[in-house]
């Protein structure tokens, strides 16, 4: 993929370009709905998991201020809406992935849709693969995360 990813990134390209998020922005991927199931629910975290992640982010990118845009295939509760510098998307799938590939960062389980993003935007990824993991060079995919 790589020796032919302009010609990829080509052929992907939307019709219309969508709007690149502002500032420095980590995508957080709360993917819960079928990971219940999948895999004995080995991915499937709260969302106490969810907003400390988005906490940690906030203290390990503290110097670049960074605002969160949460993507989920549920409803997302008050608690994290109301986390500081965070935003729920809710675009459809499509909008939402190349929105996602507008971030610097993408924290998220296991997921081609992350993946496709973080390879697509060119970001950092770091893959959540364990509830309360902590937010460091284990798990990035594709390079250490900025």
């Amino acid at each position: 993929m790589q020796k032919h990813r302009i010609e990829l990134l080509r052929l992907f390209r939307p019709v219309r370009e969508p709007e690149k998020p502002s500032g420095f922005t980590i995508a957080l991927h709360a993917r819960r709905g079928d990971y219940r199931e999948w895999a004995g629910g080995k991915y499937y975290f709260s969302w106490d998991d969810y907003r400390g992640w988005i906490r940690e982010a906030r203290k390990r990118w503290v110097d670049r201020s960074p605002r969160i845009l949460v993507f989920s295939d549920e409803i997302v509760p008050g608690e994290i809406r109301n986390e500081a510098g965070v935003e729920v998307t809710g675009g459809t799938a499509g909008q939402d992935l190349f929105r996602m590939a507008g971030c610097e960062v993408i924290l998220g389980p296991p997921s081609s849709f992350s993946d496709w993003a973080a390879w697509y935007g060119g970001a950092g990824r770091l893959r959540l693969e364990e509830a309360r993991q902590e937010l460091k060079a284990r798990g990035v995919v594709g390079g250490e995360a900025p």
